[in-house]
């Protein structure tokens, strides 16, 4: 992969065994960095599967970015925090995927507050 893509490597793509990571600033930028990433394949005749479209629980498809099946029943799933470790947890999972969650200001609103002195706690 490294080989196809050398022209393109840390400028607008980073690949690691058979992923392929495209990333822009802007994103009319993006839109040409993923055309010429998909005739690089097809050159090779290489070709892309729909399904590995995802990354960290994000699924790429024509009409957006959306979050994960799987994440979103992990976080409705997720059982009450009965404690401040737990919480955290929750919280540091469910932050990652906020702007995928409608209103989760709101909806972490009820959450109960951490004491001041372990919010910066790292549970390791």
């Amino acid at each position: 992969m490294e080989e196809i893509f050398w022209d393109m490597l840390h400028k607008f793509v980073v690949v690691y065994i058979d992923d392929i990571l495209i990333y822009s600033c802007i994103l009319s930028k993006h839109h040409r960095h993923v055309i010429q990433v998909l005739q690089h394949l097809r050159e090779y005749n290489l070709f892309l599967k729909l399904e590995k479209w995802e990354f960290l629980g994000y699924l790429l498809t024509p009409e957006g970015v959306y979050m994960g099946q799987g994440k979103v029943l992990a976080v409705q799933n997720w059982p009450k925090p009965n404690n401040i470790k737990e919480l955290q947890r929750f919280l540091r999972f469910a932050n990652f995927y906020q702007l995928f969650i409608t209103d989760y200001s709101q909806l972490s609103a009820p959450l109960p507050p951490l004491p001041k002195t372990q919010v910066y706690v790292l549970d390791t």
